[in-house]
């Protein structure tokens, strides 16, 4: 009969998978431009200020700048048949 604090994740281990989940997807960014695959960001559901900190983000996890003006340029409206 445990009590829910010892079967709950430390607050340090959730931090930590968190970071991990969002350096995998910062990367994902990198990864689809280096395989020539087109993708669009959206700044959708995000808090005003947040899309350039994400593309930071991105661009220090291995984007390159010119991938990520067309992430939200060109391959968007190519993605969108505009």
């Amino acid at each position: 009969d445990g009590k829910l604090a010892d079967e709950l994740p430390s607050p340090k281990k959730v931090r930590e998978a968190r970071q991990a989940e969002w350096t995998l997807r910062v990367s994902g960014l990198a990864k689809l431009a280096s395989a020539r695959v087109p993708f669009a960001i959206s700044s959708k559901n995000l808090k005003e200020g947040e899309l350039f900190g994400n593309l930071r983000k991105a661009i220090k996890a291995g984007l390159s700048k010119e991938a990520a003006l067309a992430g939200l340029t060109t391959n968007a409206a190519a993605i969108l048949g505009l």
